[in-house]
């Protein structure tokens, strides 16, 4: 697959790929030169924590082309996880600013950095100012893959947007990740079981959750797979547009670690089309019955009367 955005250089001159990994690198001469491709790019930088990052280098004759493909192997845990850390914190990158490109920090946000292998298992982390992910071990897969990476990633989407962590910013989390993959399961063969994962947003979860915080992430992301399936019946062409929009536009709106029926409200407030909140909203109906599925009520639409002649 592409690597979006990748760093690719001749010398000291720099270009960057577009979405699909194409570059062009400015260069005059027509010598050979040596183009070195990295496990970096505009927006993220790969950090190894136990190996060596793999940098490609061809010699080219301009104007080329040059190819380059990481990971051709597919041997190494380490390099494999370098690559599926870059490539799908891009993915989440992209997603998040398909729903609102001037999302705060992140639509500015260049050189973010992703710390791959560490010698630990069984965990990832959000620290703030980075995501970090271990190596295989101790009954788990390494954990620089698809929707760890993903949910990881959501917690730095709460952090930018300015709410708490805690269950809230874990049910972020696991919510951008259903979202991405449109899969109620987050992190299948985390366990090293394929067909298994850690947690589930298909599920009958109810508020208020008082558990810890990894199991009540799971009633945010129920509530939102639940509104998910109300809105592929009747949206089935852009149910998840729908969605995803509700979703990653509602955590600015958030304060604080809880998951609260605020959320079914903000839903609603950003679902609103006319200004008028007591006149409904176009996706009311299958929100409410989402968020409903799991005790976080829609408050109810005030009485309308008529005068009578």
């Amino acid at each position: 697959m592409a690597m979006p955005y990748a760093k690719v250089t001749i010398g000291t001159t720099t270009a960057y790929a577009d979405a699909g990994g194409n570059f062009t690198i400015p260069n005059g001469g027509t010598s050979p030169v040596m183009v070195t491709s990295y496990m970096s790019g505009r927006y993220f930088n790969v950090v190894e924590k136990t190996s060596m990052l793999e940098a490609l280098t061809a010699i080219v004759t301009p104007p080329g082309p040059v190819n380059f493909m990481h990971n051709i192997s597919n041997t190494d845990e380490r390099i494999r996880a370098q690559v599926n850390a870059y490539v799908e914190a891009n993915r989440a990158r992209d997603w998040v600013l398909a729903q609102n490109p001037s999302y705060p920090t992140i639509s500015m946000q260049t050189g973010f950095t992703l710390n791959v292998d560490y010698a630990l298992t069984c965990n990832a982390y959000y620290d703030g100012v980075s995501l970090n992910f271990y190596l295989a071990g101790g009954g788990c897969a390494n954990t620089a893959y698809s929707s760890v990476v993903h949910h990881e990633y959501g917690h730095h989407v709460v952090s930018c947007g300015g709410s708490g962590q805690d269950q809230y910013g874990e049910g972020v989390g696991d919510s951008v990740a259903v979202c991405i993959a449109d899969d109620p399961v987050l992190a299948y063969g985390f366990q090293s079981d394929c067909n298994a994962g850690i947690r589930t947003a298909n599920n009958t979860m109810q508020y208020p959750c008082t558990s810890d915080i990894h199991t009540c992430a799971q009633l945010l992301s129920g509530c939102v797979w639940s509104t998910r399936n109300q809105l592929i019946i009747t949206h089935p062409s852009t149910y998840l547009s729908i969605l995803s929009s509700l979703l990653l536009n509602s955590v600015p709106m958030h304060t604080g670690g809880q998951i609260t029926p605020q959320i079914t409200i903000d839903f609603l407030t950003l679902d609103d089309d006319d200004g008028d909140f007591n006149n409904g909203t176009p996706h009311r109906s299958e929100i409410c019955a989402g968020f409903g599925d799991h005790g976080m009520t829609c408050p109810a639409l005030p009485q309308q009367f008529s005068a009578s002649p």
